[in-house]
């Protein structure tokens, strides 16, 4: 599902194209140096930009030795973990 939502939609055709480009960026990071990325924005939609979130992503391998998917995961940053 990288580079989608659960609409369908291209990340180039939801979101502008800085946001777009940020995040490329995280997927980017992680995929090359084969580590999560965990990095703090906005929410990457116009009438939402307002709200703050956390982007992780998470390198995946459907073989278990290359590196071909990534899994991200957003939520704003004020959730709070409840034990």
């Amino acid at each position: 599902m990288v580079g989608r939502d659960l609409t369908g939609m291209p990340v180039g055709r939801m979101q502008s194209p800085e946001d777009a480009l940020t995040t490329y960026k995280s997927i980017e990071v992680c995929l090359e140096n084969n580590l999560a990325y965990v990095g703090e924005t906005k929410m990457p939609l116009a009438d939402r930009s307002f709200i703050k979130i956390i982007r992780s992503v998470f390198p995946m391998s459907t073989d278990g030795s290359s590196i071909d998917l990534a899994l991200s995961v957003v939520a704003p940053s004020d959730t709070k973990i409840r034990a």
